[in-house]
């Protein structure tokens, strides 16, 4: 199978960019090609770490406001430690770069559990997936985020037990949470 893309443009551009493409790709059904306008919001690429706090048998999240969260009468959601990367940035110092920014944790001791597309049909955004362990001790500075950045983060310390009861009650919202929290739970 292949693809052409014909030509691109970005079409609006601030915190999220959006760029617009004419693309022409092979058809499953026929010989014939497929020409098709897209959008795409081009977010860049993401780092997102589950982290356990080992002596105390928790998960460390963040809760934080995410106005896209308004749509549904949210506004704030507890979700993992999570960020953007930036260019020529590598993977793991970002996530590392992350949790002390938003946590105030310190930790080199990875673990990669995968990386996936947010929503392909709409994004190219990528989230790098990781687990961390750490213990209480390995809190080295307040977090809560960048000032300049305007970010307000608060570190929420659950227990394992009842985050589990939490995600078999529909009570976290954040995709790429859930899906880190099925990741640990089916490994267990």
């Amino acid at each position: 199978m292949k693809y052409e893309i014909i030509k691109e443009k970005i079409t609006s551009e601030g915190f999220l960019k959006i760029k617009k493409g004419l693309v022409k790709y092979d058809s499953f059904k026929s010989s014939d090609k497929i020409e098709k306008e897209w959008e795409s919001l081009e977010r860049g690429d993401s780092v997102a770490i589950l982290i356990k706090e080992m002596d105390t048998n928790s998960f460390l999240f963040t809760n934080q406001f995410r106005y896209p969260t308004t749509a549904h009468n949210k506004g704030w959601i507890i979700e993992l430690v999570a960020g953007g990367i930036k260019k020529d940035e590598n993977i793991k110092e970002c996530a590392i770069r992350e949790i002390e920014e938003e946590i105030g944790y310190q930790t080199n001791k990875l673990l990669a559990i995968a990386h996936f597309y947010v929503s392909p049909g709409g994004t190219s955004e990528r989230i790098h997936l990781y687990y961390a362990e750490v213990n209480s001790k390995d809190k080295k500075s307040k977090g809560g985020g960048l000032k300049e950045e305007k970010e307000d983060i608060e570190l929420v310390k659950i227990s394992v037990d009842k985050v589990k009861e939490m995600l078999l009650r529909n009570e976290i919202n954040d995709a790429k949470t859930i899906i880190a929290l099925q990741h640990y739970y089916s490994a267990k």
